[in-house]
């Protein structure tokens, strides 16, 4: 290894670390890559994180672009809490190894994101104590489709799973169905209602009240609806 190889989009610049054999490159696109020299002879390193977006590294197949591989440019957006949501959501949707594989990519949500900056433009950075979600469960990563929100919120917006047919509606019995949910480890149930359709409007009028704008409703207003709702 010396200064000058070039390794496909890689140029080698300097040697970082002659005991782990370590060497600092160029990209093409401008970038620093921190890597090996038997990874580069290996081949198994030839551009950045970011022409290189489906290189991924680690236990949970993380895409490496954190401080420890990447520096100069990409170092300061690495800090961000946005960073790391964009890192683990594209993962889980194109890294079969990933622990979220099965809820994400394994049930075909893609990650429809080209790049960390047209995510930033869409989401802007983390704010404090909420995590990425998609408002359709069942949609894609995609653009309308993403925002930040507290946990709770998130766990109450996950998909309707098994036989159920709407959100917070269960059946307790011949003609008997009922309201229930948790919030902030409290558990609510409203009962009294004689058909699941009657329960799921009911789930409507009261939820708002306990998740407010993280509300998903079963049934949705229409478009022509909003717009009256607006005037």
């Amino acid at each position: 290894m010396k200064k000058g190889m070039v390794f496909g989009k890689l140029t080698v610049r300097y040697l970082n670390d002659a005991k782990r054999d370590t060497w600092a490159c160029k990209c093409e696109c401008g970038h620093y890559v921190n890597t090996t020299g038997r990874t580069l002879l290996s081949g198994n390193r030839t551009a950045c994180t970011t022409c290189d977006p489906e290189r991924v590294s680690g236990k949970f197949g993380i895409a490496v672009t954190t401080g420890n591989y990447c520096f100069g440019p990409r170092k300061e957006e690495n800090k961000l809490g946005a960073a790391k949501a964009f890192r683990a959501a594209r993962a889980a949707c194109l890294r079969p190894k990933h622990v979220n594989w099965p809820i994400c990519g394994g049930r075909g949500i893609e990650f429809r994101f080209k790049s960390f900056e047209e995510f930033f433009e869409e989401l802007g950075e983390r704010p404090k104590g909420k995590i990425l979600d998609r408002i359709d469960s069942n949609g894609h990563f995609e653009k309308g489709n993403v925002r930040w929100v507290p946990p709770w919120a998130a766990i109450h917006n996950r998909r309707i799973y098994g036989d159920h047919k709407y959100r917070g509606v269960y059946q307790q019995g011949k003609n008997h169905w009922i309201v229930a949910f948790t919030r902030n480890y409290k558990t609510y149930r409203f009962d009294g209602y004689r058909s699941e359709e009657e329960a799921a409007h009911a789930w409507d009028k009261i939820a708002p009240k306990y998740f407010g704008e993280y509300t998903n409703l079963n049934f949705p207003p229409t478009r022509p609806q909003r717009r009256a709702l607006a005037r």
